[in-house]
């Protein structure tokens, strides 16, 4: 009769999270996963047919930590920023979280995509944005993708230490660009943000030189 397992499957894959959070996804290796347990690498494999296996799990435990993370911004009004400013100190507090979830060198999509991906991640923020601020799903879809694109740009300056960033800080970051937004939309005029930059000299760049042509 062969001998129990010294550790269970949770065990192995606490021990392999404790590893990633730490040091990246990268360096879940069945070694280092054997000396954080204390033993060889042999019980991992009784419980994960590999490594590969064994980080994939560890990518879905990161989701729900990530999803218990981000939950805490329903005791607060509105419920959609805080979660945005949560999302900013998930990345201070765990960069190689973030850069898992996040920043997967091998995922490459196509903005529209990605963040269909991202809205349904985000459904009932996205509700309360569209109920709360009298707007069409269009509308409302305008402005997630400018506070995701405006909270994510903020995460990456941080993981990658080119800047800090207080929680003011933050804050008003986002109030800004959901504030723009929502003015140009109730202005009428948001479509006039979609110009391209033109040649000195032309006829289309005098009018952007009296300035009544910019957003």
């Amino acid at each position: 009769m062969p001998p129990k397992p010294k550790f269970n499957k949770e065990e192995i894959l606490n021990a392999a999270f404790d590893i990633a959070r730490t040091h990246g996804l990268d360096a879940v290796k069945a070694r280092e996963v054997g000396e954080a347990l204390g033993c060889s690498s042999r019980p991992i494999f009784t419980f994960f047919p590999g490594m590969e296996e064994l980080q994939k799990c560890v990518v879905q435990k990161t989701w729900l930590f990530f999803g218990e993370y981000l939950a805490a911004a329903d005791n607060y009004v509105p419920a959609f920023k805080m979660r945005g400013m949560l999302l900013v100190k998930f990345a201070q507090e765990e960069p190689h979280l973030f850069r898992i979830l996040f920043m997967n060198k091998n995922e490459e999509t196509e903005f529209a995509e990605m963040m269909q991906k991202r809205l349904r991640s985000f459904t009932g923020d996205f509700a309360a944005i569209e109920k709360n601020c009298h707007l069409s799903y269009e509308e409302a879809l305008k402005i997630f993708n400018a506070l995701w694109v405006q909270a994510y740009g903020i995460c990456c300056m941080i993981v990658h230490n080119h800047c800090i960033f207080t929680e003011a800080q933050v804050g008003g970051l986002l109030s800004s660009c959901f504030a723009g937004q929502m003015l140009l939309l109730k202005s009428g005029r948001a479509d006039t943000t979609d110009f391209y930059p033109v040649k000195k000299g032309s006829e289309e760049a005098a009018k952007y030189s009296r300035g009544n042509e910019y957003a």
